[in-house]
């Protein structure tokens, strides 16, 4: 059996036989995942634990969002949040890093050294 814990506290046990079992930290009660269900949340966590590296992006910095894999343009870093903030876009005000819009990203400002 593995336990992987949520930031907000929901714990998901694998159980080796394939099912999955869900527990709030709120109530006693679990939930029992099993079948496609199980799978299609197993692929869900592994995409969300997966590192972005936009995720660490730093106040001051400036990186080159892709935006629903097609639309790209540059940002700075909020000073005061977690959010980039478009330079010169006509409809986007922020985006927080953690948006699953966000597709990929390479930070331009200062330059990435290789």
């Amino acid at each position: 059996m593995t336990t992987f814990t949520a930031s907000n506290g929901i714990q998901i046990e694998s159980h080796g036989n394939g099912g999955l079992i869900s527990k709030w930290p709120t109530t006693r009660y679990n939930l029992l995942i099993s079948g496609g269900d199980a799978e299609a949340l197993r692929e869900f966590f592994l995409r969300e634990r997966e590192a972005k590296p936009w995720h660490d992006a730093e106040p001051g910095e400036v990186w080159v969002l892709t935006v629903d894999g097609s639309e790209e343009f540059p940002c700075s870093v909020s000073p005061s949040g977690p959010d980039f903030e478009p330079i010169a876009h006509p409809v986007w005000a922020t985006i927080a890093r953690g948006s699953d819009r966000i597709t990929s990203a390479r930070r331009i400002w200062p330059e990435v050294e290789s």
